[in-house]
């Protein structure tokens, strides 16, 4: 299935089999899972990665947001 933009991220989280599941990422999301899930994966939106991830809001967020200071600390400094 080839989709681009905003369809290919509806379409690739309707696949089950290319959604992550908790259990291959182990018992904690990381940073860097989040990072790559939304921005090399395009895998969807914030808020649907932390439900497919089964963590709040606030926790995708701020595992977010480290993952980003840590990945400019180590690019800028």
């Amino acid at each position: 299935m080839i989709c681009d933009g905003e369809n290919r991220e509806i379409a690739v989280l309707n696949v089950p089999h290319l959604v992550p599941r908790r259990a291959e990422l182990g018992a904690r999301v990381d940073g860097k899972t989040v990072l790559v899930l939304y921005y090399l994966d395009r895998r969807g939106t914030h808020e649907e990665l932390a439900e497919v991830l089964h963590v709040s809001r606030a926790t995708y967020f701020r595992n977010h947001r480290q993952a980003l200071e840590r990945l400019a600390h180590a690019v800028f400094a």
